[in-house]
């Protein structure tokens, strides 16, 4: 499982501040859900680490990685657009 490079939390938070000026809602939504995805994360990678051999855990937690780089993506997305 690959995760995502360190950098991405904060070059998602730095997109989302640039938002927050042209649509305040949305830089709101986004960052419940930014926060929602890894409050996941953290729940899956403590329960692996109590056991590592928890398949279901390491299931969600990839899936977990996956919507986080989609939601940094969309994010992405949309300040290019100027949205």
């Amino acid at each position: 499982m690959a995760a995502l490079p360190a950098g991405s939390a904060l070059a998602a938070q730095q997109v989302v501040a640039s938002l927050n000026e042209r649509n305040p809602d949305m830089v709101r939504s986004y960052r419940e859900s930014l926060r929602t995805v890894e409050d996941v994360i953290e729940e899956c990678e403590m329960m692996i680490r109590k056991d590592p051999n928890d398949q279901l855990a390491r299931e969600y937690l990839n899936g977990a990685y996956r919507q986080k780089a989609e939601l940094i993506s969309a994010i992405a997305e949309r300040s290019t657009l100027g949205e």
